[in-house]
């Protein structure tokens, strides 16, 4: 990435909460791609980010990749007012997502005339329901979108999700951060098997909002974005449930135009970073 301005910047919300993220910028360009990471990931936690990065600069593409506010397990979060408080995406709502994706691009219309909405893994579900939500429309990529909903029952080894939420609920806490047993929320989906931390208010928040219901292959939410989108899946991909084909099938009625890509790749898209970010960067400058 020699000559590729990089910078580690910082942006603040209206109520003064500081983002942190990464800048790539190309000279004179007016087009940005805002990446927005997975579940209890950061702005730099996607695999070939560097790789991918580099292609939307040498196509005069800039790029932003940034930390919302569910970022990691728990982290600490400022603001401009000195205010201290825990963030993360163990104790952050899903719906929060709405306000950190709307100062991304507060902060780059600042100098961008044109704006696309990357995300990858759980970050696929925050822009698609950013835009469903605030009925502001950018042409997408989706890296890895997943079905959270059959994810989950997998996790519970025959234990319906249904049963699981109103079971979540008569959980007594003490505050909002106090985080629930390890046993409630995880992957165990062929070679991976994990414990993601979670308290109450952030697991019922997905059980029972929108990342259960976007990309549910079985039980299909009816919605649509007039957008053009582009949408990336490895068919070596473990936290793929069903054929890439059947999630290509439910993205087709769901956007006004859509490209699909399939590569011999995982979930963070390895080893095929360097193809990937020459289709993406190809798509955005077609836009």
């Amino acid at each position: 990435m020699n000559g590729t301005l990089c910078e580690l910047i910082k942006f603040e919300s209206t109520d003064g909460y500081i983002y942190t993220g990464l800048l790539f910028t190309s000279e004179n360009s007016k087009t940005t791609v805002i990446h927005v990471h997975g579940s209890c990931g950061d702005f730099i936690s996607f695999g070939p980010l560097k790789t991918v990065a580099s292609h939307y600069i040498k196509n005069g593409i800039n790029f932003l990749t940034f930390n919302l506010k569910g970022h990691d397990c728990i982290a600490e979060g400022y603001w401009s007012n000195d205010y201290f408080g825990y963030v993360g995406g163990s104790i952050t709502t899903f719906g929060e997502c709405v306000e950190d994706i709307q100062n991304a691009i507060n902060f780059c219309k600042k100098f961008s005339d044109n704006i696309v909405l990357q995300g990858h893994s759980f970050g696929c579900d925050r822009v698609v329901y950013y835009q469903l939500e605030t009925k502001q429309y950018f042409n997408t990529v989706l890296i890895s979108p997943c079905d959270s909903y059959k994810l989950q029952e997998f996790f519970l080894k025959g234990k319906s999700v249904e049963q699981h939420i109103k079971d979540i609920e008569r959980i007594t806490t003490i505050n909002d951060t106090e985080l629930l047993p390890n046993d409630v929320f995880g992957i165990n989906y062929k070679e991976e098997s994990y414990y993601i931390p979670v308290s109450k208010k952030t697991l019922l928040s997905i059980m029972k909002g929108p990342p259960y219901k976007l990309f549910r292959l079985d039980k299909r939410m009816d919605y649509y974005l007039p957008i053009k989108c582009i949408a990336c899946i490895g068919n070596k991909d473990d936290l793929q449930i069903f054929t890439a084909d059947k999630m290509f099938t439910h993205l087709r009625s769901k956007f006004e135009d859509l490209e699909e890509v399939l590569l011999d790749a995982d979930h963070e898209f390895e080893p095929k970073g360097e193809e990937l970010g020459k289709i993406l960067a190809k798509w955005v400058v077609n836009l």
